[in-house]
């Protein structure tokens, strides 16, 4: 992968899970170059259950975010929910970090994991992101699920 030009490669199995992403959030990635990115670092390093964990926060992030959106500031609930998304972003840093192994490439820690608020937001969009890819892994175990009730049936 060359990571110095902001681009990179993409194995065939990554182009298939990107391609489902897209059509499962009608093309609603935001940072699917990096997303990319993370789905083959965690391949390439034996690390599916860091990006299942990984996915697993984000999601919550995400789905967080559009929360207090929607309620405001204010309640008691919402000063204990920002607490909360505080720890998972926390979280989702250091899942990273350990996705790579800790050798996070100097664009990624920049744009991503330092503390500036646009490198917060940034990582916010990828949440989002990798909130996708989590629906994506649920709706593949719930078909398998599934299928494994039908074949039983037979």
């Amino acid at each position: 992968m060359d990571l110095s030009s902001g681009t990179h490669l993409v194995d065939p199995t990554t182009h298939d899970t990107l391609a489902a992403l897209d059509a499962l959030s009608s093309h609603g990635l935001l940072r699917r170059d990096d997303l990319g990115l993370l789905l083959e670092t965690a391949e390439k390093n034996g690390r599916g259950e860091v990006l299942d964990n990984l996915s697993f926060d984000a999601k919550f992030v995400s789905q967080s975010i559009r929360l207090l959106e929607r309620v405001g500031a204010g309640a008691q609930e919402v000063e204990r929910l920002r607490g909360e998304l505080s720890a998972s972003l926390e979280r989702v840093g250091g899942l990273i970090r350990s996705l790579f192994g800790g050798a996070v490439p100097a664009r990624f820690e920049d744009e991503y994991l330092a503390l500036r608020a646009d490198a917060a937001q940034n990582l916010i969009t990828l949440c989002h992101d990798l909130r996708w890819y989590k629906n994506l892994l649920i709706d593949h175990r719930r078909e398998q699920k599934s299928g494994k009730r039908r074949s039983r049936r037979r």
